[in-house]
């Protein structure tokens, strides 16, 4: 399991042990917990007794049912669950898109990625019109609620719907001043427009952020909160704290590290920051 948030986790939040199922010595321990010698790789949350505080489930692969089933002990032992731990679960395993023109795309991402149950936004051109494509979690916030959201919030002059489901429900708050159309081919809009508020903060652009993550630092960013958002990690606090150092020193240090938009790329990325950032306190 490589995803650094959830890496961070099991190492904070909990105390991880390794037991082989194919090694003579840990035998034992296999037979105490009924876990037999040939199944495929099982975690299990256990108290101080070694008693299961959920259930036992095989056949947990996905960082997204890993990371539910932390949050879920963590909150049966009443344990404080780390709000970037509880993001990671609520990452959605299939999302819906909704499409919605405004008068500037900053704001719009600003403003719709801060609503729950919103994973991503992304700037992009239509019709000749600012767009934000919003990507969602139709489990938790139905497209009903965020067409009514983003109208509340200004941020719906043109709704462009992409499935029928949506234009039925769209098409009832069709106005002479609320245009709704069908989905056209969009055009994105160029990267330095992409969640503009975070992109362009000196420190927090550099940090390897999930996608959630960087969709709600650059909405915190953009509706002009102050402070840290309780979604960046203790661990990556304290790289941001790295990162501000070196920056004081040369504001061009890091020029060449461009957050990554895919989270597969997470691992690497952090990798190279962190060797660079090791060799620059080093004065290499």
């Amino acid at each position: 399991m490589s995803h650094p948030l959830l890496v961070e986790a099991i190492e904070t939040s909990f105390i991880p042990v390794l037991i082989y199922n194919n090694k003579k010595e840990d035998a034992d321990i296999l037979k105490k917990f009924e876990e037999p010698s040939w199944n495929n790789p099982v975690v299990r949350y256990l108290d101080a007794k070694g008693k299961d505080i959920i259930k036992r489930r095989d056949r947990v692969w996905s960082t997204l049912d890993t990371a539910a089933r932390m949050v879920q002990t963590l909150k049966t032992a009443k344990l404080r669950v780390p709000e970037y731990l509880a993001l990671t679960a609520g990452q959605p395993a299939k999302t819906e898109t909704a499409i919605f023109a405004m008068h500037c795309y900053w704001e719009g991402e600003a403003k719709l990625g801060k609503l729950t149950g919103v994973y991503d936004t992304k700037s992009s051109w239509l019709q000749g019109k600012e767009v934000v494509e919003v990507q969602f979690d139709p489990g938790v916030l139905n497209y009903k609620k965020l067409a009514a959201s983003a109208l509340e919030m200004k941020c719906a002059s043109t709704i462009f719907t992409t499935t029928d489901a949506q234009q039925k429900i769209a098409a009832k708050i069709d106005t002479p001043s609320i245009r709704v159309k069908p989905k056209e081919k969009t055009r994105v809009a160029k990267l330095s427009d992409q969640k503009y508020y975070l992109r362009n903060h000196r420190v927090l652009s550099k940090l390897p952020l999930t996608k959630l993550q960087s969709t709600k630092v650059n909405a915190h960013l953009g509706s002009r909160q102050t402070g840290i958002p309780d979604c960046i990690s203790p661990r990556q606090l304290k790289m941001a704290k790295r990162i501000t150092k070196v920056l004081l020193k040369d504001p061009k240090a890091l020029g060449e590290f461009v957050m990554p938009e895919n989270d597969a790329k997470l691992v690497s990325y952090q990798a190279k920051l962190v060797k660079k950032l090791d060799a620059l306190e080093k004065g290499k």
